[in-house]
């Protein structure tokens, strides 16, 4: 009974947490120049294999060729195709979000919800692979929320 009503306590802990990180995150407005300019592009990409390709042909977003970007060209350019996720990836109830004429914006918890929900359309394996990679992010920001308010 002892070790039943320990595991009992740390669900009820764990519980606590995961409201307060949901707080957190849905009063942190999704700016894909706020995420750019932390430097998370690449784990954001790394969430769903393929994503950056997707987006930059589905944006028809040029290649950088030769030329050097400044540090300002490219965090806009890494906005632009953050901004791409919920298109691309965005399923029934994240369009709701990103693409309704009646909400002019979004939060962060909303945009982590785009790989929510586009997991759930895929095999298990990919499907637990891309949770497990979404989960932390979230935790990140909400952590050094200050960042991005």
């Amino acid at each position: 009974m002892r070790r039943l009503n320990n595991c009992f306590e740390e669900v009820e802990r764990t519980i606590g947490r995961a409201g307060e990180l949901i707080q957190n995150l849905m009063e942190i407005q999704f700016l894909p120049a706020s995420l750019a300019n932390a430097g998370l592009s690449d784990r954001i990409f790394d969430i769903i294999p393929g994503s950056r390709s997707k987006i930059l042909d589905s944006k028809d977003i040029k290649k950088i060729g030769s030329r050097k970007l400044t540090e300002e060209e490219k965090i806009a350019r890494e906005a632009d195709i953050i901004s791409g996720i919920p298109d691309c990836f965005g399923g029934e109830y994240s369009n709701r979000i990103f693409k309704s004429r009646y909400r002019d914006s979004a939060s962060m918890f909303d945009f982590f919800n785009v790989f929510t929900e586009h997991a759930r359309s895929q095999p298990l394996e990919i499907r637990v692979e891309i949770e497990e990679k979404s989960g932390a992010l979230p935790d990140w920001i909400a952590k050094n929320k200050k960042k991005f308010i």
